[in-house]
């Protein structure tokens, strides 16, 4: 074989793999990680440790709605797993997965 194939077919097989990675295994992982992110949640915890927490998982937390609500999405599966916060008193008071499809 010559040098310039093994090169592109080493290219072709990176780019597929970069494509799986970044374009298909966030929806594979994605519903049970957030699921468990979201049991994770202890009630009681302030709107900024939650933000915190979601910031480590690589996650975001949306702005809080005047009913103290906000949700937690992942920005790499475009917001299809959710987690539903709801705060009284900037103290967590529930916590539920939901999948938005």
């Amino acid at each position: 074989m010559s040098r310039r194939k093994v090169i592109f077919s080493f290219l072709g097989i990176a780019l597929l793999c970069a494509f799986f990675y970044f374009g298909v295994w966030p929806f594979i992982i994605g519903g049970s990680c957030m699921e468990s992110f979201c049991s994770s949640l202890s009630n009681g915890l302030s709107v900024t440790e939650v933000t915190s927490l979601a910031t480590q998982k690589g996650y975001r937390l949306s702005r809080l709605s005047k009913e103290q609500r906000a949700l937690v999405h992942e920005p790499r599966s475009m917001g299809r797993f959710i987690c539903d916060v709801e705060f009284r008193e900037e103290r967590l008071v529930s916590a539920k997965y939901v999948l938005n499809d």
